[in-house]
């Protein structure tokens, strides 16, 4: 009878974070932009800046009357 062949194992989860951040590593600036979903093409992510957060002005905000008074 022939032997069978033994099947490789599953990587555990904490095994697949590891070797995936080791690949990250490996990662330009540019290459994380692009993987990580802020631009479209490789020229794209090489120009554009980092992702920030908008910025408002707070008279811009509609205030609940509750706070408007308050505040007087």
């Amino acid at each position: 009878m022939a032997r069978r062949k033994s099947l490789p194992r599953d990587p555990a989860p904490a095994e697949i974070q590891y070797l995936c951040a080791q690949i990250r590593q490996g990662w330009s600036e540019t290459t994380y932009r692009l993987r990580a979903g802020y631009a479209d093409t490789y020229e794209e992510a090489q120009r554009s800046q980092c992702w920030l957060p908008p910025v408002i002005r707070l008279d811009e905000l509609e205030w609940p009357e509750e706070l408007e008074r308050a505040n007087r």
